[in-house]
């Protein structure tokens, strides 16, 4: 029984975590971060200060 708890328990947090990374990739979560890190990471190599808008993540079909 204690194994069976211990299971469901690993695949309802599975199912939570894969739910609110697929809803924050939805609302387009990283893609600010990674156009901020592009940017700091440019204009840190080349003194050149860079301006990058947010990038747009885009859903493909599977």
């Amino acid at each position: 029984m204690r194994i069976i708890k211990h299971i469901s328990f690993l695949l309802v947090g599975m199912a939570v975590i894969l739910v609110l990374a697929f809803w924050g990739f939805k609302q387009n979560f990283p893609g600010k971060s990674i156009a901020d890190a592009v940017r700091f990471r440019l204009t840190s190599q080349t003194g050149i200060p860079f301006e990058i808008q947010d990038i747009e993540l885009g859903w493909s079909k599977i």
